[in-house]
């Protein structure tokens, strides 16, 4: 009986922890789940750009963007380097 007591108590115990572990993991981060999700989304002062519920890179609509902002700057693909204006 004490055993079988002791082996529950142990499980809810880390599941428990397991649940916190995650919750903390994806708040401290400020990940937003956006599954699906297609379009722009404000976090906190910058816009991006999502595709599928990921932060997109790659080219939409002949504009060019980078975890999903809008290319403006000097990228580098690992072949080559590209100057981008407004995407």
């Amino acid at each position: 009986m004490k055993k079988k007591f002791l082996s529950r108590f142990f499980l809810v115990l880390s599941l428990l922890m397991i649940n916190i572990l995650v919750l903390n993991k994806y708040t401290d981060k400020g990940i937003v789940v956006a599954e699906g999700f297609d379009g722009w989304k404000e976090e906190g002062n910058e816009k991006y750009f999502f595709q599928s519920g990921k932060k997109f890179t790659g080219e939409y609509q002949n504009k060019y963007f980078v975890d999903g902002k809008l290319a403006n700057w000097w990228c580098d693909d690992g072949k080559a380097w590209y100057f981008f204006q407004s995407g």
